[in-house]
C-alpha cells in the first residue's frame, strides 16, 4: 500500500512538473508573439475553438485581438493572419521570411518533408523549380494544354448528355473530368470514367480529403502525436493514402521499364531521366521517395480544388439563374454552338471571366490555406516570430484581394492550368446545357458544409439546341490538280547553269580527288565544303562553337537580313534560339502536350481523304496543310480550314520561294545576289512571295498587340511581344518587332516544308514498295489496332515502321547541303586555316549516304535501322536535322508528327498506285539546297 501511495504521488510530482513546465514555455513564448487567447496546459485553445467550423472560430477570435494573432492548437503554436493587407506584407513584403512550409498532420504523417508541396529549404526549391519547368514543357497553363482540356470537356459533355436530363450528381463526372487533365501531364493518358483503377484513385482522394474537414481531422491536426497510435477514422485516411502512394509507385515502375531518355513521355519519365543525370550527385534531391511524394502532391492538387469549384459553381447557378442567364448570352455572342470554347475567349467575356472569379471567392474552398512557417527568426508588425469583379461598364476588373491560389514564393503554380480548366469547362458545359434544380432556388443550401455534402444534392441537366457543321469537301482533287498544273516546274538536267545538280552528283568524285574537305568558289562566293560523316561531325559536334555560325543563303538572307534564329549571328542568334526553344517547350512542342493537337489535325486529315472516295490525288497539298496547321496552332494559336484562301495563299507563296532555290536561275542567284537582286527574272517573283509572306505575319502580330494580355501568353507571338515589353528599356535587346517578324518566318518555314515533303516523298516510296507498306500493316494492326488513336509512345514498340519513317527521312535527302555553317574565329581544321567568316556547307547528302554507315546507300531498305533481331538500331550518321549547335530544334516535332501522320493514315487506308511500281519514278522533280519530290497521283483505299 505504502509502495503503491508513493508511485501515485510520484506519478503527480511528474505530471505537476511537466504542467508547469508546459505553462512556462507557453508563457516564454507568448511574450514574443502576437497577443491571441490565454492557451491551457497541452490542449491550448482548444476549448475556444469549433472544430466543425474552424474558420468561423478563427475569425472571431480575430474581431478581439485584430488581424495578426496567436492561437495553440494543442501543444502547436500557430501565427493567423487575416485580410488582405497582413496576408500581402508578410507573404510578398516579406516573402523569403515567409516561404516555408509548415506541417499539415494528416499527409505529413505519409509525405513527411518529401515532395514539392510539403518540403523545406533547398528541396523545396529544387523540386519546385523542376516541376514548374518541366509541367509547362508539357504544356500546363499554355496552349499545348488547351486542346487536352478541351477534348475532356468534350467527354463531359456526352457523359452528360447521355443521362437524357435525368437528376444526377454532377460531382462525380467533375472530378473524372478535372482529374484526366493532370492524369495525362503527369501519367501521360487519360482514364475512362468507368475505370476501376481510376474510380480506386478518385475515392482515396475523396476519403483522406474529407478526413481533414472533419472534427476529428482537426483533433488529429492538434494531437497527432498521440493519436497516429490510437483507432479511430484517421488509420482510414492513412490506408487510403497508402493506396495512393501504391499506385504512383507502380506507375513510377510500370514507367522505368519502358523508359527512352531521349523522349520524356510523361512528369514522371522526365523526374526519373534527372534521376539518372543525377545519380552520382550525393546532395541530390532527385530520388525515388521525392518522386513518388511529388506526384502526390500533384495529383491531389490538379483533382480536387477544380472540381471542387465547378461543384459549388453549378449549385450556385442553381440558386442564381439570371446569372446563369447572361453567360448563355454571353456564350452566344462570343463564342456561338459551331465551335469548341478556346482560352481566347476570356478576354471577350467579362461577365462569365467575373462569375467564375466570385465563386472562387464566395466559395471559398481553402478557406484556412497551406501552412507557411517562416524560415529564420522574423520581426512582424512589431513582433518576434521564431523560425467583387465588375466595373461601371461591365468590364472585368481586377482586384489585388482575390488570392485563392495564394501569393508569395510558395503560390500554388498550377494557377494557370486551374484557370484554363475553370473557364473552358464551365463554358463547354454551358454552351451545350442550361441546368435546372428540383426544388425552389430558396431551398437551395450552399452553406460552407456544402462543400462535402454536395454529394446528397440532386442537378438535372436539361440539354439544349446545338448544332454540330461538318463542312463536305467537294471537289479537293480538281483543286489540288490545279494548284500542282499552276506550280509545277520542270527540270532541265542538261542545262549548263544547273550548277548545284552537277555539283551534287559530281560530289563523290571531287571528294575522292580532294578528300572530304575541300573548297569551291560559287561566284565571288568562297565555300569550305565537308563530306561524309567523320568530317561534318569533327567540324559541327567537336568545333562546335567554332562552327556555330550560320551561313549566307542569298535568298533569305535577302529578306531576312541578319534578323530572326534561322539566319542571325552571335549574341541574337544565341538569344533567340534560347528564347524560340523555351517558348515552343512551353506551348507543347515535342512533348505530351503537342500530341493530341496532331492528333486532331491527323484526324481532319484522314477526313479529307476519306472524302475523295479512292479517287486518284496528288496528297501534296493536304500533306502540307496538315503540317502547317500544327506549327500555326503554335505560332499563330490557331489552325486553318483547308480551303482557307489565307492559308492557300501562303503556303503558294511560301511553296513558290522556295521552288525558286532549286532551280537554275536560284542556284545563279547564290553565286551572283549583289548583281542579280537588281535585275529582272524569276528572283523577283520570289522576293515577291517572301514579302507577302512577311506582311501576312505582320498582320498577325498587329493582331495579337491589340489584344494582348501579358498575364495569358496564348502563342509564340504573344510570347515575344510580352518580351518586347520587358525589355523595352535595354538599348541592347534582341527583342524587337524585325526579329519577331522574321523568327515566325523562318519557324513557319522550317514547321510545314521539311515534314510536308518527307511524307509526301514517302507515300510514293512505299506505292514503289508495296511490301513495305504491308509490313506497316501489320504492325499497326498488332500494336495499336483499328479502335483507337496511335499515340507516340506505340513508336517504341514498332521497330520497323519507325525504320521505315528514317528510311525514308534518309533515302529523300531532303536538304542535300544542310544550312550553311561559318566559322566563328579563325579556326584550325584538319591541318587547314579557315579564316573567321568562312562560309561552309556541311553535306548532310554525303552523310546519310556515307557508304561507311549504310551498306546499300543507292537503295531505299529499312533495314539500315533494324538489327538481325528486327529492333530498331540507331545509325550515327543519320543526321536530316543536322548536329551541333544549330541543329534543327524542331527535330522533336517533326519526328512527332511523322510518326503519328504516317500510323494514322494507314491504319485508315492502304495505297494504290495507278501505275505497275517498275514505272515509279523515285527521283527528286529539283536538286537544289532543297530537294522537291515529283508531283504524283494516289489512291488511299479504306482498309477493310
Amino acid at each position: 500500500m505504502l509502495a503503491s501511495g508513493l508511485l501515485l504521488g510520484a506519478l503527480f510530482l511528474c505530471l505537476s512538473a511537466l504542467m508547469v513546465l508546459s505553462v512556462w514555455r507557453q508563457r516564454k513564448v507568448c511574450s514574443r508573439l502576437p497577443p491571441g487567447p490565454t492557451p491551457l496546459p497541452f490542449i491550448g485553445n482548444y476549448l475556444q475553438l469549433n472544430t466543425e467550423e474552424m474558420f468561423d472560430s478563427l475569425m472571431k477570435i480575430g474581431e478581439e485581438y485584430g488581424p495578426v494573432f496567436t492561437v495553440h492548437l494543442g501543444p502547436r503554436t500557430f501565427i493567423v493572419l487575416t485580410g488582405y493587407e497582413a496576408i500581402k506584407e508578410a507573404l510578398v513584403d516579406q516573402a523569403e521570411e515567409f516561404s516555408g512550409r509548415g506541417k499539415l498532420a494528416t499527409f505529413s504523417w505519409l509525405i513527411d518533408e518529401f515532395g514539392v508541396a510539403l518540403s523545406n529549404g533547398e528541396r523545396s526549391r529544387k523540386l519546385r523549380r523542376f516541376s514548374i519547368t518541366t509541367l509547362r514543357d508539357f504544356g500546363m497553363g499554355k496552349r499545348g494544354i488547351e486542346e487536352r482540356i478541351q477534348e475532356e470537356a468534350g467527354f463531359l459533355v456526352e457523359a452528360i448528355r447521355a443521362t437524357k436530363g435525368t437528376p444526377i450528381d454532377p460531382t462525380f463526372m467533375l472530378r473524372c473530368t478535372v482529374s484526366n487533365v493532370i492524369c495525362s501531364i503527369i501519367f501521360g493518358d487519360r482514364f475512362e470514367y468507368e475505370d476501376k483503377q481510376f474510380l480506386s484513385m478518385l475515392q482515396m482522394i475523396k476519403g483522406s480529403l474529407q478526413f481533414t474537414a472533419t472534427s476529428l481531422g482537426q483533433l488529429y491536426e492538434m494531437f497527432s502525436g498521440v493519436m497516429k497510435y490510437l483507432p479511430g477514422p484517421q488509420q482510414q485516411a492513412f490506408k487510403e493514402l497508402k493506396g495512393l502512394e501504391a499506385f504512383i509507385t507502380e506507375k513510377v515502375q510500370e514507367n522505368q521499364a519502358t523508359l527512352d531518355p531521349n523522349s520524356p513521355r510523361n512528369f514522371i519519365d522526365s523526374f526519373l531521366i534527372k534521376m539518372q543525370e543525377e545519380k552520382e550527385n550525393p546532395n541530390t534531391e532527385f530520388f525515388m521517395k521525392n518522386l513518388i511524394m511529388t506526384m502526390l502532391n500533384l495529383f491531389f492538387a490538379g483533382t480536387e480544388t477544380v472540381g471542387t469549384t465547378l461543384c459549388y459553381g453549378f449549385l450556385l447557378l442553381m440558386k442564381h439563374p439570371e446569372v446563369e442567364a447572361k453567360i448563355h448570352e454571353e456564350i452566344d455572342q462570343v463564342i456561338g454552338h459551331n465551335r469548341l470554347p478556346k482560352f481566347e475567349d476570356k478576354a471577350k467575356m467579362p461577365y462569365t471571366d467575373a462569375v467564375i472569379h466570385e465563386i472562387q471567392r464566395f466559395g471559398n474552398i481553402n478557406p484556412i490555406s497551406l501552412v507557411r512557417r517562416v524560415t529564420k527568426d522574423t520581426r512582424f508588425r512589431g513582433y518576434l516570430l521564431p523560425k467583387h469583379f465588375l466595373d461601371e461598364k461591365g468590364q472585368f476588373k481586377k482586384c489585388d484581394a482575390f488570392i485563392p491560389f495564394s501569393i508569395g514564393k510558395s503560390y500554388c503554380f498550377g494557377e494557370g492550368l486551374a484557370r484554363m480548366e475553370l473557364f473552358l469547362s464551365l463554358t463547354s458545359m454551358l454552351q451545350n446545357f442550361h441546368i435546372h434544380h428540383p426544388l425552389l432556388k430558396e431551398a437551395i443550401d450552399f452553406s460552407p458544409t456544402m462543400l462535402y455534402e454536395m454529394f446528397s444534392e440532386v442537378m438535372k441537366y436539361l440539354p439544349g439546341p446545338q448544332q454540330q457543321a461538318f463542312k463536305e469537301l467537294k471537289g479537293l482533287e480538281a483543286f489540288i490538280t490545279e494548284k500542282v498544273q499552276e506550280n509545277q516546274t520542270t527540270l532541265d538536267p542538261n542545262s549548263p547553269w544547273n550548277f548545284i545538280n552537277s555539283f551534287l552528283i559530281k560530289m563523290q568524285e571531287i571528294g575522292e580527288k580532294y578528300g572530304p574537305v575541300f573548297t569551291v568558289h560559287l561566284g565571288c562566293r568562297i565555300v569550305v565544303v565537308l563530306t561524309g560523316y567523320e568530317a561534318v561531325k569533327e567540324a559541327l559536334v567537336d568545333q562546335a562553337e567554332e562552327f556555330s555560325g550560320r551561313g549566307e543563303q542569298a535568298i533569305f538572307s535577302w529578306i531576312c537580313g541578319d534578323f530572326g534564329v534561322a539566319f542571325s549571328n552571335g549574341e541574337r542568334s544565341r538569344q533567340l534560339r534560347r528564347f524560340s526553344i523555351t517558348t515552343l517547350r512551353d506551348f507543347g512542342m515535342g512533348k505530351k502536350g503537342i500530341e493530341e493537337r496532331i492528333q486532331e489535325e491527323a484526324g481532319f486529315l484522314v477526313e479529307a481523304i476519306r472524302a475523295t472516295k479512292g479517287a486518284l490525288i496528288d496528297p501534296t497539298f493536304m500533306l502540307t496543310c496538315t503540317f502547317a496547321n500544327v506549327i500555326c496552332s503554335i505560332i499563330f494559336g490557331d489552325r486553318f480550314e483547308y480551303e482557307d484562301k489565307q492559308l492557300l495563299s501562303m503556303l503558294q507563296m511560301m511553296k513558290g520561294s522556295l521552288q525558286f532555290t532549286a532551280t537554275s536561275m536560284g542556284q545563279l542567284y547564290e553565286m551572283f545576289s549583289g548583281v542579280m537582286k537588281h535585275l529582272p527574272g524569276p528572283q523577283q517573283q520570289a522576293f515577291k512571295e517572301l514579302k507577302g509572306l512577311e506582311a501576312f505575319i505582320t498582320e498577325k502580330v498587329r493582331q495579337n498587340q491589340a489584344t494582348l494580355d501579358p498575364n495569358s501568353p496564348r502563342n509564340f507571338i504573344d510570347s515575344f511581344l510580352i518580351k518586347m515589353q520587358e525589355e523595352k528599356e535595354n538599348p541592347n535587346t534582341e527583342f524587337f518587332m524585325k526579329n519577331l517578324i522574321m523568327t515566325t518566318l523562318n519557324l513557319f518555314f522550317a514547321g510545314t516544308e521539311t515534314v510536308g515533303r518527307t511524307l509526301s516523298f514517302g507515300f510514293l516510296l512505299l506505292m514503289k514498295h508495296p511490301e513495305v507498306e504491308a509490313k506497316i500493316h501489320e504492325e499497326i494492326d498488332q500494336v495499336i489496332g483499328r479502335n483507337r488513336l496511335p499515340k507516340f509512345e506505340d513508336k517504341a514498340k514498332m521497330p520497323y515502321t519507325d525504320a521505315v519513317i528514317h528510311e525514308i527521312q534518309r533515302f529523300g535527302n531532303l536538304n542535300p547541303t544542310g544550312m550553311a555553317r561559318r566559322v566563328t574565329k579563325d579556326t584550325r581544321f584538319r591541318g587547314y586555316l579557315l579564316p573567321k567568316g568562312t562560309d561552309i556547307y556541311p553535306m548532310l547528302g554525303s552523310v546519310l549516304n556515307d557508304p561507311n554507315f549504310f551498306t546499300c546507300p543507292e537503295a531505299f531498305n529499312p533495314q539500315h535501322f533494324l538489327d538481325e533481331k528486327g529492333q530498331f538500331k540507331k545509325n550515327d550518321a543519320f543526321i536530316p536535322f543536322s548536329i551541333g549547335k544549330r541543329h534543327c530544334f524542331g527535330e522533336g516535332l517533326a519526328k512527332m508528327e511523322l510518326f503519328l501522320s504516317l500510323t494514322t493514315i494507314l491504319q485508315n487506308f492502304h495505297i494504290q498506285s495507278p501505275l505497275p511500281k517498275e514505272a515509279i519514278d523515285i527521283s527528286p522533280l529539283m536538286v537544289g539546297f532543297v530537294n522537291i519530290p515529283r508531283s504524283y497521283t494516289i489512291s488511299f483505299l479504306p482498309r477493310g
